[in-house]
């Protein structure tokens, strides 16, 4: 069973609910950020947003490049591995999400590295990706071509902490194994939820 069409209505919905738990920030680094569509459900005005994609080709992107009525919003070309041009400690949060499952494991902890670098020492990261878990229960584990890998509750736990300690954790969309029931909104159950969503702090 493909749960794709039905799911990402939901997981949308959900997502959207758990910008509202994000604070308040000046700053914001949003990391392989496309047509910025998760950033544009981030609530709180009056933030500076630094859009970053290494994809110039990307008309979508271009689009959003060119919105004159976000003022707030920086748009710049470059590869999440090599942050070179922010400064040590410019950003109140970096935004992670949906990006980790297209990376090689090298690559995983090149960007790791940068992001502890450019984020404040009270910074905060947001952390997304696909459940691998409930991907395999639906036997959807990497059907999408892009995805280098997916990863675990504890899996990208693992990955996280050597580098920032998980201090706030979600699922969207909740998933109970034994039924395969479909549980919308319950989202304190991340390891059985079909996208884990983790807020981080340095360590």
């Amino acid at each position: 069973m493909n749960p794709r069409p039905k799911l990402q209505v939901m997981i949308n919905t959900i997502q959207n609910s758990l910008f509202l738990k994000l604070p308040p920030v000046e700053n914001i680094l949003n990391l392989g950020a496309a047509d910025g569509n998760f950033i544009d459900k981030y609530p709180w005005a009056g933030c500076t947003i630094t859009n970053l994609d290494n994809n110039s080709e990307d008309e979508v992107y271009k689009k959003y490049v060119d919105k004159e009525n976000r003022k707030n919003v920086k748009n710049v070309f470059g590869s999440c591995t090599d942050l070179s041009q922010f400064k040590d400690k410019s950003f109140d949060m970096v935004i992670f999400s949906h990006l980790i499952e297209h990376l090689t494991s090298n690559d995983i902890l090149k960007t790791l590295d940068e992001i502890h670098r450019v984020l404040k020492d009270t910074g905060i990261v947001l952390v997304s990706t696909p459940n691998k878990k409930i991907r395999q229960y639906f036997g959807v584990y990497k059907a999408n071509k892009y995805h280098i890998e997916e990863y675990t509750y504890s899996e990208l736990k693992k990955i996280l902490e050597p580098r920032f300690k998980v201090i706030r954790q979600y699922g969207a969309l909740w998933i109970d194994i034994d039924t395969g029931r479909l549980i919308i909104h319950k989202i304190d159950d991340p390891e059985n939820s079909y996208v884990l969503w983790f807020i981080c702090q340095k360590c």
